[in-house]
């Protein structure tokens, strides 16, 4: 009998009210000639969720928490755009419009000289290297963005060639073997992480991992 009593308080009682959310959408378009843009990236902020505008320029944002909500939207070839707006309660899906305008970089003469050492690592700054270096390093960003959401979004499968090195007492190395890893294009082991670009294995062994192009759009990466 106690146990009749339990399992039938267990069905009476909620498990917690879930809070109220919203369908957010909208539309994506060129500021000058009001023309659809696809491939735009849509994120919600703080919270990091992402998604891409439709051939149409259409988004749609799921399950938005009511109250004030940060919108940035992205693409490469125009400025970006970040809103504030609150998500009030209602049945109907909330309706945005964004007019993107295009991104003008007009850079002076490149010059090209020998590979020096780094003197001045991280993101370009404004009193250093001028608007238009900044502007050019946004649309790096953007890009690697872009990569990483779409990797995060459809999830594939690649592989990369491993070479694994012994290193002698003499301070030569000798290649042991060559082949290939697979990887999951949405998983964490081969993520940048400061101060971890050689990692233990657990077979005793070490890992160098190389900064590929999404990592730039990992802000721990470019500080």
């Amino acid at each position: 009998m106690r146990a009749r009593v339990f399992a039938l308080l267990l069905a009476v009682c909620p498990l917690g009210a879930q809070s109220p959310t919203r369908l957010v959408t909208g539309i994506v378009t060129a500021l000058e000639t009001a023309r659809p843009l696809d491939q735009a990236r849509v994120t919600l902020l703080p919270a990091g969720r992402a998604t891409f505008t439709a051939s149409n320029g259409a988004f749609a944002l799921t399950a938005v928490p009511l109250g004030r909500v940060r919108v940035r939207v992205a693409r490469i070839g125009f400025v970006p755009v970040d809103t504030i707006f609150d998500v009030t309660e209602g049945t109907e899906p909330l309706r945005l419009l964004f007019r993107l305008n295009r991104l003008t970089v007009t850079l002076s003469t490149v010059t090209v000289l020998a590979f020096p050492p780094c003197a001045k690592p991280g993101p370009p700054t404004l009193a250093r290297d001028g608007p238009d270096a900044m502007k050019l390093f946004e649309q790096v960003q953007e890009i690697a963005a872009q990569n990483r959401l779409l990797a995060d979004s459809f999830p594939f499968l690649y592989h990369v060639e491993r070479e694994t090195v012994a290193l002698r007492r003499s301070g030569d190395s000798i290649i042991e073997k060559i082949d290939s890893v697979a990887v999951q294009s949405n998983g964490e082991p081969l993520r940048y992480r400061p101060g971890r670009l050689v990692r233990r294995q657990a077979d005793l062994t070490f890992a160098l991992r190389l900064p590929s192009l999404a990592d730039v759009a990992e802000p721990e990466f470019v500080r």
